[in-house]
């Protein structure tokens, strides 16, 4: 099978299994479905050739469409990259990657990407995960065997002797989560003998949000609606591609104007692309936090699924709250200054138009790394590098390296 021709009973196979697997995913079936339909569609052939050369710049165009054979030898994969990389570089040879337990597509994605490598991967899904992924792998020997003969998936665990047995036996170890996760797998890595210790590639916590000048402001259609309610409902924003925060240049009922007819979209997009039911805790410390932010005087409005936007009038204290499911709006005079205070986590910025590169700069400081206009936050270009460091990149390093 070729990733740049998608067969797609095999597609089908993948998404049935996390369709399958929603409860325990944390999402409705309809997200999962919507989700994996959503990725698949964009598996086109130029995709990829775009994807690798977007990483790798000096990798042929002869050479990524070759690479992007799944039954391509062992051997003729390997040739390849030391053409391409020379003496100078080399690839960790023994990859682990513990994703994070949100947006199941992208790991999906993420695993075919490395497996473009002529490495060995192990997968360390999250606990309520691991069915999935053991489907997943049967699915892979069966349609891409020579990627399947060179991936494992381990067995989920919170012990710290089996995270530092998984870090000295591996190369190279990929992390995506929360800080504390991060941090946790950097603190046993150190404590390692030197020449055990791994390449550590983090992925840590993110925001993305959006922002409006006064001009779009005045502008906003139907369409920019259901473009937003597209972006904050996905995965019910629990990638860090979804946005938590709109900053706004209007005034306060103007503001709150603007969420109320937001409420609506996400209302409809929930009808056909339900949220799961909320966790009850989660659900009541996020109506704790805006109970005390009605007080405060902040304007309150939910969709009929439970999505809930808060306006903040002008003047109002920056406080992210970070619930699920939640969209905090402020007013400001400078909706892009206002999305400094972001910094360094920021990650995706949707404006109604394009950004100009100059109007990019200072953002950029912030952390964000990918532009776009409304309702496609999810879908960043084969060429976007994830956090300014890519996928396959971090996996290639200079020569000599530690081992």
């Amino acid at each position: 099978m070729r990733l740049d021709a998608l067969n797609p009973v095999f597609a089908s196979k993948i998404t049935d299994d996390a369709v399958a697997c929603a409860q325990s995913l944390g999402y409705s079936k309809q997200m999962i479905a919507w989700g994996f339909d959503h990725m698949f569609a964009h598996w086109a052939p130029t995709t990829w050739i775009d994807f690798l050369r977007g990483e790798i710049p000096a990798l042929s165009p002869t050479h990524a469409q070759a690479l992007c054979n799944a039954d391509l030898p062992d051997e003729d994969r390997a040739q390849i990259w030391a053409n391409t990389l020379g003496k100078d570089k080399r690839i960790y040879q023994r990859i682990a990657l513990v994703p994070a337990s949100t947006v199941p597509s992208a790991v999906f994605q993420d695993i075919c990407q490395i497996l473009i490598l002529p490495v060995v991967l192990t997968v360390r899904p999250p606990r309520t995960h691991i069915d999935l992924y053991t489907a997943w792998k049967h699915h892979i020997d069966q349609y891409m065997p020579a990627f399947g003969a060179r991936l494992a998936i381990a067995q989920p665990s919170h012990d710290d002797d089996d995270t530092r047995q998984l870090c000295r036996s591996h190369d190279a170890i990929v992390i995506s989560g929360s800080d504390a996760t991060i941090a946790h797998y950097r603190t046993l890595c150190a404590n390692l003998d030197p020449s055990l210790r791994p390449h550590i590639v983090a992925h840590g916590h993110k925001i993305s949000a959006i922002c409006i000048d006064a001009p779009a402001f005045q502008r906003l259609d139907d369409d920019d609606f259901n473009h937003l309610a597209i972006d904050a409902s996905v995965w019910d924003q629990t990638g860090c591609l979804s946005p938590k925060f709109a900053f706004v240049e209007a005034n306060f009922d103007d503001a709150c104007n603007f969420a109320t007819k937001l409420s609506k979209a996400l209302s409809a997009f929930g009808s056909q692309i339900p949220p799961i039911p909320p966790d009850i805790n989660a659900s009541a410390a996020k109506n704790s936090d805006l109970l005390m932010a009605s007080l405060d005087g902040a304007f309150i409005t939910r969709s009929i699924h439970g999505d809930a936007i808060a306006v903040y009038p002008p003047g109002a204290p920056f406080e992210p709250l970070l619930h699920q499911r939640l969209l905090q709006i402020y007013c400001t005079n400078s909706a892009l200054n206002a999305a400094l205070a972001l910094a360094p986590r920021g990650q995706a910025l949707a404006t109604r138009s394009p950004l100009s590169t100059n109007e990019q700069i200072p953002l950029r400081s912030a952390g964000f790394n990918y532009f776009c206009t409304f309702g496609n936050m999810q879908d960043p270009p084969p060429t976007w590098l994830h956090d300014d460091i890519g996928t396959i990149r971090p996996l290639i390093a200079p020569l000599p390296t530690p081992t």
